[in-house]
């Protein structure tokens, strides 16, 4: 009986563990995902600069044969370039799950396509000579829904222009950069944020104040204002070539 236990396990855990990853050209892949990291991107479009390096990760699935489906699998792939002189990545055949360098070399764009069984993904990369600029800032804040001692202030076009908190108050920040029509989603470097008096209204992109949060449990990536002294104070953010300010008041 003890024997027949211990095959028992034996069987079990092979099945579980063979069908949720594992080196198998033969699998049958049902999802292929291609993502890429750049200096910059933009909703459709990567962007990087004549020179500089970024990476793509191809990972793919399967459904059948996997313990508790869909699992990744590991089988070859083909990368591509459509315009290698433009851009092209460092190896064009590779294991998933993989990472490869992407190496920009001259101005124009490319597709960079991803392809197994059938399955394809594509990403488009464009490449400039220097870092462009951008259009606009759209700041606001919805943070007096949620906190009645916050009071808001936006412009007719939506656009942040004043708001009022208590000491040790905070607010989050909805910072948003623009170029025409596309949001800009990624940037190097980051656009950044300063108080005119961090004694009165205390800035941040990431955290609140380590008086109200020591441990920055309630991260964001768009911008905290907390309240420090009574006061009053601008705030500015500054997005490359262009700012949006807006004034706080800390009572």
């Amino acid at each position: 009986m003890r024997k027949l236990v211990l095959l028992l396990v034996s069987v079990t855990m092979a099945v579980g563990c063979g069908g949720g990853n594992g080196t198998d050209p033969s699998r049958a892949v049902s999802s292929l995902r291609l993502s890429v990291s750049t200096a910059e991107a933009e909703t459709g479009r990567s962007l990087m600069v004549v020179g500089q390096s970024g990476s793509a990760r191809v990972t793919t699935n399967a459904i059948e044969g996997c313990f508790d489906p869909p699992c990744e699998v590991s089988v070859t792939i083909e990368l591509r370039s459509s315009n290698p002189a433009v851009m092209a990545p460092e190896r064009q055949r590779v294991q998933t799950p993989a990472q490869v360098a992407l190496v920009a070399k001259t101005l124009g764009t490319a597709q960079l396509a991803a392809s197994v069984q059938g399955l394809s993904q594509s990403r488009r990369i464009d490449v400039v000579s220097a870092p462009l600029p951008v259009d606009s800032i759209r700041i606001r804040s919805g943070w007096s829904a949620f906190d009645s001692t916050i009071s808001v202030v936006h412009d007719p076009s939506g656009q942040l222009v004043e708001l009022t908190l208590p000491v040790l108050g905070y607010a989050a920040l909805e910072t948003r950069i623009f170029r025409g029509d596309q949001r800009v989603t990624i940037m190097t470097p980051p656009w950044t944020i300063e108080s005119s008096d961090p004694r009165v209204a205390w800035v941040d992109r990431n955290c609140r104040a380590a008086v109200v949060d020591p441990r920055c449990e309630v991260a964001t990536s768009e911008g905290w204002i907390t309240g420090l002294a009574p006061g009053t104070a601008s705030v500015t953010v500054t997005a490359r070539n262009i700012q949006r300010t807006f004034a706080v008041t800390v009572q």
